[in-house]
């Protein structure tokens, strides 16, 4: 065979093979290709160490579960990088106030290989992670204090030991009936320090207490109770203070119908803020924001002007808190300072979440999903700069077919209401007629949204 005859052949096949690449369409995505994406959950930032640490989830597939490490980056979206290898799992990423160290939860072996859920702290600046907590609690939240010297955490109290050896007893003797008649463990909130792991308890409430927060000075404790911990009792949740410096009783600060719940303090520890239904009467009522003194006087509803439903909220500045908001279909980030002004901060069909703010400055960072697209870091320099995507932890995605999502509106029977629903056609429908499947859904609870899916 002559020379010009084989590389006449060798140009066919090239180009047969382009043709068949250029050519070539894409699939269905399917719920394997879902669960094999990876979901970005909790993150925190670090404007002056800039730094944005999160947590990603990823599918074991040969161990039949998830794996949840966190990564870090830098808050230009550079230096990408994942921050912790165990053999188990980490997630909730809380970086000190000082931005040496970085808190989270973890499911790993100490080095006495002894199993259970601890709270880890690791130097931003790597090496070993160190275990603050006992494996046997369980501890419902945690956050640090002022200067990063100490972490404070809510647990519910040590089982005695009769009790242990009871539980041992009864699920060797595989007696797996739930006991509602055992009254539920009451809650204490502890601080451990850091450096030497001393533990200190500081409270020890009832066993309804959820959520909690301490004045920058740590001398004030505010949580929320339903008194009982039944999940049942949900109606009414009320807010206490208690003082930390002289361990006094605590005195109730609000007594409203229905819940209040999730206080945050204020910077400066005058007021407190926290989330109430609109009204009390109806389950799954719109989520309000409101504000309150500490002496229970000036109760104050911030979000009054908005006609949404708050999902999450954190303080911003020292008179302004950035809000989550559950949009129709979408997830949208507001602002709203104490004179209850608001602003929009986000548009379009897209989700915001797992939002997260650095004291002192104007910038967010925050995790952003869109109908053909899962959650990726998205970050501003604050209000009226643009959002940045920093990561592209799913560009697969791209070579996958997804259905058309079209949302649409019309009005109520009385037409006192404008309802949303979602339309999902399948590809390359035409313009024939369609069978139709409809899902009826209330909201704004439990809603559906315009978000790509995860499972």
């Amino acid at each position: 065979m002559d020379r010009p005859f084989q590389t006449f052949r060798h140009l066919i096949l090239f180009i047969l093979i382009s043709s068949t690449v250029w050519t070539q369409v894409p699939k269905d995505i399917s719920a394997r290709d879902l669960i094999s994406f990876f979901s970005i959950r909790n993150l925190d930032l670090d404007v002056k160490k800039q730094l944005i640490v999160y947590e990603l989830r990823k599918a074991d597939f040969k161990a039949n579960t998830y794996r949840h490490h966190l990564w870090i980056m830098k808050t230009d979206g550079t230096n990408t990088r994942q921050f912790t290898y165990s053999s188990a799992n980490e997630w909730n990423p809380k970086i000190g106030p000082n931005g040496h160290c970085v808190a989270f939860y973890s499911d790993r072996p100490d080095n006495t290989n002894k199993p259970g859920t601890r709270i880890w702290a690791m130097p931003l600046s790597g090496g070993e992670a160190k275990p603050l907590t006992n494996p046997n609690l369980e501890i419902l939240d945690f956050k640090w204090n002022t200067d990063g010297s100490h972490i404070y955490y809510l647990c519910y109290e040590r089982k005695p030991k009769k009790t242990k050896a009871w539980d041992k007893k009864r699920q060797k003797a595989g007696f797996d009936a739930l006991d509602r008649t055992a009254e539920k463990p009451k809650v204490e909130l502890w601080s451990v320090d850091r450096s030497n792991c001393k533990h200190n308890r500081l409270f020890v409430g009832d066993p309804g207490i959820s959520s909690f927060d301490v004045d920058a000075s740590g001398e004030t404790l505010v949580y929320s109770t339903n008194y009982t911990g039944d999940e049942n009792d949900w109606v009414e949740t009320d807010l206490f203070l208690f003082s930390i410096r002289d361990s006094s009783a605590s005195r109730q600060l609000t007594a409203f119908k229905g819940s209040e719940e999730t206080p945050l303090f204020s910077p400066d520890g005058k007021t407190i803020v926290y989330k109430r239904p609109q009204d009390p009467r109806k389950p799954y009522s719109q989520t309000e924001i409101e504000t309150i003194q500490l002496d229970g006087n000036k109760a104050h509803r911030l979000t009054k002007s908005l006609d949404l439903s708050v999902s999450n909220f954190e303080w911003y500045t020292d008179r302004t808190l950035l809000l989550e908001i559950n949009q129709g279909m979408n997830n949208h980030l507001y602002m709203v300072n104490l004179e209850g002004q608001v602003t929009e901060i986000s548009g379009g069909a897209t989700y915001f979440f797992h939002s997260s703010v650095s004291p002192g400055s104007p910038a967010i960072a925050a995790v952003r999903q869109t109908a053909k697209g899962l959650g990726e870091i998205v970050y501003t320099e604050g209000p009226g700069h643009p959002w940045e995507q920093f990561s592209d932890q799913n560009a697969a995605l791209d070579s996958l077919l997804i259905h058309p999502q079209t949302a649409f509106h019309w009005l109520s029977r009385d037409e006192r209401f404008k309802l949303q629903g979602l339309v999902v056609l399948p590809h390359f429908s035409g313009n024939n007629p369609l069978p139709l499947i409809v899902d009826i859904h209330g909201g704004p609870a439990g809603r559906t949204d315009i978000a790509l899916e995860q499972l």
